[in-house]
């Protein structure tokens, strides 16, 4: 039989957790469905910590002869971050959450409450007004899942019949990557050497100082 595709969905965080294993107990972590949506494999590297999930496919949904809805839900809030949560949606059902307990403190690894970001838009040009990205591309690599070159038709396209991009009534800057609470284009601006130049590849050949850490440099 053909391989069951399958949608990743996928949150990263940064300090790790022991072993890269999360919370995924119920009810920090929530999987509606188990019979199609199992926790990823893959948690993470030396050089990351994978939230992760992953949602059979439809065969119908390939070859455009059929769509399916995929969305994100995505919420956090600066006054009351217990609060934060995202959760994925697969085929225009709700596949999993991940909420903050999922990424609370850890004190094996002795790391505290990591968030659920409050900037989530992706800056993409270091320019005085940056600007942001919403990334949909076919991609395709043996380090997330090995190929069946046997059966796969190139050249291949993949079909998108809409994206659409909802903010809350009530909320202000949510679909920026440069709001007032988190001014990234003032950083970016005041290093601006650092983040233009490829060729300078440490803080002081840019010309600044190596940012400093409240916690480790006690500043």
């Amino acid at each position: 039989s053909l391989p069951h595709g399958e949608v990743s969905q996928s949150y990263q965080v940064a300090p790790f957790n022991a072993f890269v294993k999360f919370d995924n107990s119920t009810p920090p972590t929530t999987i509606y469905n188990s019979t199609i949506t199992k926790f990823n494999s893959f948690t993470g590297t030396a050089l990351q910590q994978g939230i992760s999930a992953v949602t059979l496919v439809d065969f119908d949904n390939y070859n455009n002869s059929n769509y399916a809805m995929y969305g994100i839900e995505y919420w956090s809030d600066m006054a009351n971050r217990d609060d934060g949560y995202i959760t994925w949606y697969s085929q225009g059902e709700k596949a999993w959450t991940v909420t903050s307990a999922s990424i609370g403190p850890d004190s094996v690894s002795q790391i505290s409450q990591r968030l659920i970001t409050e900037e989530p838009m992706a800056n993409m040009a270091p320019t005085i007004q940056p600007k942001q990205y919403m990334i949909l591309n076919l991609g395709m690599s043996p380090s997330f899942e090995a190929q069946d070159f046997a059966h796969l038709v190139f050249p291949s396209k993949m079909y998108i019949d809409y994206v659409r991009v909802y903010q809350r009534s009530d909320v202000k800057e949510g679909v920026t990557c440069n709001p007032s609470h988190h001014p990234t284009a003032d950083y970016i601006n005041a290093h601006i050497n650092a983040y233009t130049n490829p060729n300078l590849t440490t803080w002081s050949s840019a010309g600044y100082s190596y940012p400093r850490n409240s916690q480790y440099d006690g500043c």
